[in-house]
């Protein structure tokens, strides 16, 4: 299994909290992309972002809702696949209203 690195925790007492709250999401994530380097960039202590492999940036925002991110995302993953490359980010903060954002040509 490969790594999740995770930038913008600004000492090691902020982890336990971090992982506590995040738990699910990160779990849910991993399984989503089992083989892929995950980056999670903590925004605060309320949200994150993840990017995979270095290309696919996943704004997810908070903990809520996190059953319905993943569904989500495991939802678009097929219609996205082999596009990773023209896509600037996927915005699952409120999975009702996913956002794609497509990078200019």
């Amino acid at each position: 299994r490969k790594l999740i690195v995770l930038k913008g925790l600004t000492s090691i007492n902020e982890l336990e909290p971090f992982s506590q709250k995040f738990k699910s999401s990160l779990e849910n994530l991993r399984s989503i992309f089992p083989e892929n380097y995950l980056e999670i960039q903590v925004l605060g202590l309320f949200e994150i972002q993840c990017k995979i492999d270095n290309k696919l940036l996943v704004i997810w925002g908070t903990e809520e809702m996190a059953d319905d991110k993943i569904q989500i995302l495991n939802a678009i993953l097929p219609v996205i696949e082999g596009k990773w490359r023209k896509i600037a980010y996927i915005d699952v903060r409120s999975p009702k209203n996913l956002a794609i954002r497509y990078l200019k040509r």
